[in-house]
């Protein structure tokens, strides 16, 4: 007996009509696959909803704090501080900088001399070496690297030094800093993460002495040695009035995770159902149709 070729779309339709009647005979499990999700997704909106309700918005709070002065943290100010004067004890210090040229190694040499003048903090042994531009840096650096664990890098790309007999018009440069720890500068942060703190990667490394350095011999290079007297002061940006959230769990954090829980139940169905139908020969029998 000839069988009858089926098209994609009744293949379609016949996948769709098992689906209905398995759910149809098995309505206890459908109705569990249903609610339990649903209320999984819907437990985070119902905790920030009663939140909500038992802790409502008042603007008094936040202009004029009275009963909830205790959540509140004051503004913090910070006091000036010589660039100088920031950086880690005894540590061997390697300068590597690119390009290297004629006038790249003057002011290397002349910021290394005035950072070992100013600088509180001073290294055991420094290094200097020129390299032709930051790809080579790149290397060179992570081999001397692994050589030397205890070794601190502060690289120096200089972008804007095309000419080989003087000095840009401008100072156009990036630090690449590393060391045996893994600092994290963060940049991308307005505010630091639960409110402000003493002892950053800025201060607790050479990277602000270093820029200092090479920023004041590029100044009085470009000088040509007129007198020119003057003392750089760094200042950190106060921190605002704030909600003191330190170890609190925010709901949001929480989401991901139930919506995660509420998935996985479709998952393991879904798992479930694929080892049914190859145990039972379903999708043999479909293509033999």
């Amino acid at each position: 007996m000839k069988m009858v070729e089926t098209s994609g779309i009744r293949q379609c339709l016949i996948l769709l009509y098992k689906g209905l009647l398995f759910r149809k005979r098995h309505y206890i499990v459908t109705f569990f696959e249903i609610v339990v999700p649903v209320l999984l997704m819907s437990v985070p909106a119902i905790i920030q909803s009663e939140s909500n309700a038992r802790y409502p918005y008042r603007r008094s709070d936040y202009d004029e704090p009275s009963e909830y002065r205790a959540n509140w943290i004051d503004p913090k100010f910070y006091p000036p501080f010589d660039p100088f004067e920031k950086g880690t004890y005894g540590r061997d210090v390697q300068f590597v900088f690119a390009p290297s040229n004629g006038i790249t190694e003057n002011l290397m040499n002349a910021s290394i001399e005035l950072w070992k003048e100013k600088t509180k903090y001073i290294p055991r042994n420094i290094g200097m070496k020129g390299v032709a531009d930051e790809d080579e840096m790149e290397a060179y650096c992570r081999y001397i690297q692994r050589s030397d664990n205890y070794l601190t890098i502060i690289g120096t790309v200089f972008n804007n030094f095309v000419s080989k007999k003087e000095l840009p018009a401008s100072l156009d440069y990036k630090i690449r800093y590393g060391e045996q720890y893994q600092r994290s500068f963060y940049t991308t942060s307005k505010y630091r993460v639960n409110g402000p703190s003493y002892g950053t990667d800025y201060e607790q490394t050479f990277f602000l002495g270093w820029q200092t350095a090479v920023e004041e011999t590029f100044i009085k290079q470009k000088m040509e040695g007129e007198k020119m007297e003057y003392k750089l002061l760094m200042q950190e940006f106060p921190y605002p009035r704030h909600r003191e959230n330190k170890g609190a769990m925010s709901i949001y954090q929480a989401i991901p995770w139930f919506v995660g829980y509420s998935l996985l139940i479709f998952i393991i169905d879904i798992i479930r159902r694929i080892i049914e139908e190859k145990a039972n020969g379903s999708k043999e029998l479909l293509k033999m149709m």
